[in-house]
């Protein structure tokens, strides 16, 4: 059986559970690819326009047919001609014991056609080391005129200590990407926390306001006026926003919950046991936005053996596999894990709090993108015109203009 996964620490854990499979299955499941989720699109449903693949297209490349691939709900509706419904393969049972939501994220034309891995969203991550250290916390006052450092609660709140903590060739105060859809992902956050809207049921723009400009040039002044961003930015991934921040170069980030076993972990963070976490930041409203969905398995329509896939996709989102990826960070979308996973928390730890700040995001703050056809473009088209707006390549109102 031949798969294709997408790539990342986040979710490496779950595939090392492919041998076991392997031998309680009688099958032998070859991992073809496991790749960054736009490359694997851009191999499952063609390159976007003007999108140059030839120098990311490294390693085996994963020849049709393929039995399994990763997804992801936002992308639903430009999957759906290519993958198997998943209706007929599952009951309403087992389907009303997973998060009823991701299934409707996962479901188009009324057809399940993708079925949710986990359940992700993001907060604000900090290092808890030097917001509470005093000495710091005297410098800010000083230089604030009296105001006191805490974890930023709105978005000006963040460009301040961002501004603060940015110490050149050390460590910058607030880090995120340029070069995927991480870039998107904040502007959307920013910017409905601001009052503003991202896109029509449609997919017609609706970011070209004064809220739309504001957010843009915030991100444009963290990155060109006050140098608080990495000047690597353009080039960066929601990845290396993880590491960077792991590695104690960002004194703040915006990330996926699922980043909690890198982070306790001193293999891969110099920062485990010196950081924290709270809520996404507020517009002047109160409104508090952030980008929510769910990593997904699809069957490709050319799958040669359906029964065989199902059989792997079962396996893989098993109650005890989601659990398992749970303490890992992830938030399970089998609804029996997550009660699980949220008894077992002990009340005071990082893990704990990650858990109850998330369940509330996905209450009271959850963004989740429109489904139509052409997401995928659309979504890039506005990555290519934020970059150029932050990068003054052109002027924000310009920039936003350009995306249609």
């Amino acid at each position: 059986m031949r798969v294709a996964f997408v790539s990342g620490e986040r979710f490496a854990p779950l595939y090392e559970l492919l041998p076991e499979f392997n031998a309680v299955a009688n099958r032998l499941v070859e991992v073809v690819a496991e790749i960054p989720l736009s490359e694997l699109l851009n191999r499952l449903l063609g390159p976007l326009a003007g999108e140059d693949v030839a120098a990311s297209e490294e390693g085996p490349r994963p020849e049709a047919p393929c039995h399994l691939i990763s997804g992801h709900s936002r992308y639903t509706a430009d999957l759906a001609e290519q993958v198997l419904a998943l209706d007929d393969w599952f009951s309403a049972g087992e389907l009303a014991e997973l998060d009823p939501a991701a299934l409707e994220w996962c479901r188009w034309d009324g057809r399940l056609v993708q079925m949710p891995r986990c359940v992700e969203t993001r907060l604000l991550y900090y290092r808890s080391d030097i917001l509470e250290d005093r000495r710091e916390r005297a410098w800010f006052r000083d230089a604030s005129g009296g105001h006191e450092l805490g974890v930023p609660a709105r978005w000006e709140e963040l460009a301040v200590v961002a501004q603060h903590f940015t110490r050149r060739g050390r460590m910058h105060g607030f880090v995120y990407p340029g070069g995927d859809t991480g870039l998107v992902a904040l502007f959307v956050e920013i910017l409905v926390s601001m009052g503003g809207r991202f896109l029509e049921p449609d997919g017609t723009p609706a970011y070209r306001t004064r809220a739309g400009e504001w957010t843009l040039n915030l991100m444009r002044d963290l990155f060109r006026r006050w140098e608080a961003v990495p000047p690597e930015m353009p080039e960066l991934t929601d990845e290396d926003v993880s590491h960077l921040f792991r590695m104690g170069l960002a004194a703040l980030a915006c990330d996926y919950i699922g980043t909690e076993r890198l982070l306790r972990d001193p293999t891969f963070s110099a920062v485990a046991g010196w950081c924290s976490v709270g809520p996404m930041p507020v517009g002047p409203g109160g409104t508090r936005a952030a980008w929510t969905g769910s990593p997904t398995f699809a069957i490709p329509a050319d799958c040669p053996d359906p029964e065989g896939a199902v059989e792997l996709l079962r396996f893989l989102a098993r109650p005890e596999h989601q659990l398992r990826e749970a303490k890992y960070g992830l938030l399970p979308v089998h609804l029996g894990a997550r009660a699980e996973a949220r008894e077992a928390g002990r009340s005071g730890t990082l893990a704990h709090r990650r858990f109850q700040l998330a369940e509330e995001t996905l209450r009271e703050a959850a963004l989740v993108p429109p489904r139509f056809s052409g997401y995928r473009e659309q979504e890039e088209l506005l990555r290519r015109a934020l970059l150029r707006g932050i990068t003054s390549e052109s002027t924000p109102d310009e920039a936003l203009l350009a995306t249609g």
